[in-house]
């Protein structure tokens, strides 16, 4: 599900200096949005999409708010009524966590089935953020990160109209039609005739290359007696075959033409050496099928010394990444513990984060799929989530 874009802060009730609005634009959630000040029971921010999308799926990361609530609107609102309800009221925090100053930074992802149905089916470009803390007066509260997402593409759904430029093309199951590029091959193949008798027997044998080669060449025989020499005419000899012994008579009418036949007999149109070329080509594919081999095997074994803990992910994204790691030869872990290396989390200061900061490599999903895509193990450094310690021991 790609992540939509947010462009600006429209407006802002209420924001501290050092932690404004504007840190929920940034992509890497280590910002946080915060109050003015203190025991103020409700705080809004309304920020601009960069497009008009619908809203598949919300992912916040809470700074001590009790509640949040999302509504969706348009650029051209005119007040606060031409807002709808997305998201009601979620609750982040109780009323003794909000007393204690407990689980301030929890994180809930919510889904098609958590949002009104109605309003998510709609596109918008306007999002309004509302946040309450009616619990506690004696700490700033806000949201640390916020996520949307629209609704999956669908791979299986093709395009019925191309476009050319500024011009829509229908497609047609004529043959007639006339496609990109077709009049300047026509032209061509105008400019540039080919004989009649080499170019019927060009086309005979692209067309039906086992089939109908026989049957060329003995038109071609029977047609230029003159023109071309004898088929026993000796030619330029490979050492192959100089060492084909001849045969009678009657084995050479019993036997189909052979290579060294077709050789001669198109010397005029092609060269001698679209036999070697032919061997040539079966002993590519040949060696290619074990390379392909050790290529899975190698596949198997880039993440055999990872021992990887999800955090953060729902399913089926959460099946989707575990499947690939295992896939390269990595091993998963439900809970970190002793042998594990690599937590793959979704955001940060979520529960197993706080756990292994300083203990092992905290990463992002995207090293989980750059690793599967250009099928290596690369630096988790690139891929680091949040400012937690590195483990002292060296990554490859």
């Amino acid at each position: 599900m790609p992540d939509i874009e947010l462009q600006h802060i429209v407006s802002c009730s209420s924001a501290d200096k050092n932690n404004p609005a504007e840190n929920l634009l940034k992509p890497d959630g280590s910002y946080k949005w915060k109050s003015t000040t203190a025991g103020e029971k409700s705080i809004s921010c309304i920020i601009q999409l960069s497009k008009s999308s619908q809203i598949h799926s919300i992912d916040i990361g809470n700074e001590g708010s009790a509640f949040v609530e999302i509504l969706v609107g348009k650029a051209t609102a005119t007040d606060d009524k031409d807002f709808e309800v997305l998201l009601v009221a979620s609750s982040f925090m109780s009323p003794p966590e909000s007393r204690n100053e407990t689980n301030k930074t929890s994180v809930r992802m919510f889904g098609p089935d958590d949002l009104n149905k109605q309003t998510a089916n709609q596109s918008w470009d306007r999002i309004k953020i509302v946040c309450s803390q009616p619990f506690s007066k004696l700490f700033q509260y806000g949201l640390s990160f916020i996520k949307f997402r629209s609704p999956p593409l669908k791979e299986n759904e093709e395009p019925k109209v191309k476009k050319l430029g500024a011009f829509t093309i229908n497609e047609d199951d004529d043959a007639d039609d006339i496609h990109i590029g077709s009049i300047f091959a026509n032209r061509l193949n105008k400019t540039l005739p080919l004989t009649p008798k080499a170019g019927a027997a060009i086309r005979l044998a692209s067309k039906h290359p086992e089939d109908l080669i026989k049957t060329s060449l003995d038109e071609v025989g029977k047609k230029r007696p003159a023109e071309s020499p004898p088929l026993t005419t000796p030619l330029a000899k490979t050492p192959k075959q100089e060492n084909i012994k001849p045969k009678d008579d009657s084995d050479k009418e019993a036997q189909p033409v052979t290579l060294k036949r077709q050789s001669t007999s198109l010397s005029s149109v092609a060269s001698s050496t679209s036999v070697s070329s032919s061997e040539k080509t079966t002993l590519k594919r040949t060696n290619t099928e074990p390379n392909k081999a050790s290529s899975s095997k190698t596949f198997r074994k880039i993440m055999e010394s990872v021992v990887f803990v999800l955090s953060g992910f729902e399913n089926p994204g959460r099946g989707q990444l575990r499947d690939m790691a295992l896939e390269m030869g990595a091993k998963y872990r439900p809970d970190w513990g002793k042998g594990c290396t690599h937590l793959v989390c979704a955001f940060p200061n979520t529960p197993k984060y706080q756990q292994v900061a300083g203990k092992g490599k905290i990463v992002t999903k995207a090293w989980i799929k750059d690793c599967y895509n250009q099928k290596k193990l690369l630096p988790w450094r690139g891929y680091r989530l949040g400012k937690a310690p590195s483990p002292p021991y060296k990554q490859r």
